[in-house]
């Protein structure tokens, strides 16, 4: 989650203009896709990258503002959309939230004036420092674990590009036996809106897999039996 982050509707960036504090604050991309801003009205954000949003600003304030210094993070995180199929007990569409660790008197105190909450605002770090963001972990557990023929050494993501980067899809493999045998988190990659994760299955049922998988919470609660 950094500059390359793909802005999408209800996220909120906060934009600061070095030396217009009264233009520096929490914009929020609507339902069209646009943010509103101060002088130059609608502005493409859907589908963008925070970098590419700051490129456009740049060119566009010089028209206003002389040698304009401007600055975007995400204050706060819209919920990720992503699919699971393959070999899970309730695949399917999943909308997840951010696990939201920041200050609540940023929105919340009716007891700071506007001017106060505004310094806070400004002064504090960005929301999105305080922002968990779901893991491959969190889909699977929702999703009600995986069957006793997954794959979990071959997991897919396929995810959308950003323009700046080549735009179309891009496909990888994790490996979640590495993060439950070896502790290696990287194989729990946090997720973007618009993953498709799909769990293949397995030929043959591995016994260290069924091992290291029966010891984590990556299983089911319950298992249904016929005889």
């Amino acid at each position: 989650y950094t500059k390359n982050y793909i802005m999408g509707i209800g996220d909120e960036s906060l934009i600061n203009f070095e030396g217009l504090p009264i233009y520096s604050k929490v914009y929020k991309v609507q339902i069209d896709g646009y943010l509103n801003l101060p002088e130059l009205g609608m502005v493409l954000a859907k589908g963008k990258t925070l970098q590419e949003i700051e490129k456009t600003l740049l060119d566009q304030y010089s028209d206003f503002i002389i040698k304009p210094k401007i600055e975007l993070s995400v204050f706060n995180y819209r919920p990720v959309t992503v699919t699971i199929n393959g070999e899970v007990n309730r695949p399917g569409l999943y909308k997840i939230n951010f696990i939201n660790f920041k200050n609540k008197e940023i929105k919340e105190n009716n007891f700071l004036n506007f001017n106060e909450k505004k310094s806070t605002i400004l002064n504090a770090n960005n929301s999105s420092n305080n922002q968990t963001p779901p893991k491959l972990f969190d889909l699977i557990a929702i999703s009600r674990g995986i069957t006793p023929n997954a794959n979990i050494s071959e997991i897919e993501i396929i995810r959308k590009n950003s323009e700046i980067n080549g735009g179309g899809k891009l496909k990888t493999k994790v490996n979640l036996i590495a993060l439950l045998s070896e502790g290696n988190q990287e194989q729990n990659i946090d997720l973007l809106d618009g993953d498709h994760i799909l769990i293949p299955k397995s030929d043959k049922l591995i016994l260290n897999q069924l091992i290291d998988v029966n010891r984590s919470n990556l299983s089911p609660g319950e298992i249904e039996v016929f005889v």
